[in-house]
């Protein structure tokens, strides 16, 4: 048997963060999903898409696109953040 959604996956969010009813449990990943199988259907690897706006936005985009989930989390580490107050940063592999 299909379920019918009856919210989108911005009202299922914020329904469920003010405690209200929603057509079915929201899913979200706080963390990354950046995995290599995923950097591989979107084309943007690590490092490329560290360092690539666009690349990482469609990469942090894969969780709502590829995997189904009601939110798009943009990954987050600190290699982005010391890169941009001029660390020095050794980028890693995708792997």
């Amino acid at each position: 048997m299909a379920l019918i959604e009856t919210m989108t996956p911005r009202q299922r969010v914020l329904a469920a963060l003010s405690g209200e009813a929603v057509d079915r449990t929201p899913v979200s990943n706080p963390t990354s999903v950046a995995t290599v199988e995923l950097m591989d259907l979107v084309g943007s690897p690590f490092p490329d898409a560290n360092r690539d706006p666009e690349m990482n936005a469609r990469l942090a985009a894969t969780g709502y696109t590829e995997l189904g989930f009601d939110s798009i989390m943009p990954y987050f580490s600190i290699i982005q953040e010391s890169s941009a107050l001029g660390c020095e940063m050794q980028w890693e592999q995708k792997d």
